[in-house]
């Protein structure tokens, strides 16, 4: 469920305004699960970057049941 969550605030994001982020990370995630070592060096500097678009639509459902109260 989580990562559904994750990847719908990722598409929402790429539509709304994409970045070079919104490239970088996916074409990063691949690499590194291509790698035949362990990817958790490289995955865990994306998380952040990962993070953002799940918190901002967040936040944009708190201020949208916000007004309607």
């Amino acid at each position: 469920m989580c990562s559904s969550v994750v990847l719908l605030g990722f598409a929402h994001t790429v539509r709304e305004r994409p970045t070079t982020a919104e490239i970088l990370v996916p074409a990063s995630l691949a690499i590194a699960l291509a790698w035949p070592f362990p990817p958790t060096r490289y995955v865990l500097p994306l998380l952040p970057r990962v993070r953002r678009p799940v918190a901002r639509r967040q936040l944009q459902n708190q201020e949208t049941c916000g007004k309607k109260a």
